[in-house]
C-alpha cells in the first residue's frame, strides 16, 4: 500500500512539474467588437488557445479610448504576436492601429 501511494504521489509531482513548464506566450486576436473590428492583445498558455479563444466571446476588455465599453463577439484570428495575420482584413487592421 505505501508503495502504491508513493507511486502516485510521484505520478502527481511528475505531472505538476510539466504543466508548471509551459510558460505563458503572447498573442494578438483579431476580433470583432461592438465598435466594430479591432487587434487585441492577450497573453496565455500556447496549449489552451482554442479554449481561450471561445471563452473571451462576450467578455470585456480595454477600449482605446474608453468612452464606451467594449465587448468581443468573436474571435476570428489568434496568432502569436511574432508571426503575422492570416486574414487580410486583420492585417489591415493590425496595420491602421499600429500607424
Amino acid at each position: 500500500m505505501k508503495k502504491l501511494l508513493c507511486a502516485i504521489s510521484l505520478c502527481c509531482l511528475w505531472l505538476s512539474f510539466s504543466i508548471a513548464a509551459e510558460e505563458r506566450a503572447d498573442y494578438k486576436c483579431y476580433v470583432e467588437t461592438n465598435q466594430g473590428h479591432k487587434v487585441v492583445l492577450f497573453s496565455w498558455y500556447p496549449s489552451k488557445t482554442k479554449l481561450y479563444m471561445a471563452k473571451f466571446v462576450g467578455k470585456r476588455v480595454p477600449s482605446d479610448n474608453g468612452s464606451l465599453p467594449l465587448y468581443i463577439k468573436s474571435m476570428l484570428e489568434c496568432v502569436n504576436v511574432s508571426r503575422s495575420f492570416t486574414k487580410p482584413q486583420a492585417q489591415a487592421v493590425e496595420e491602421r492601429t499600429l500607424s
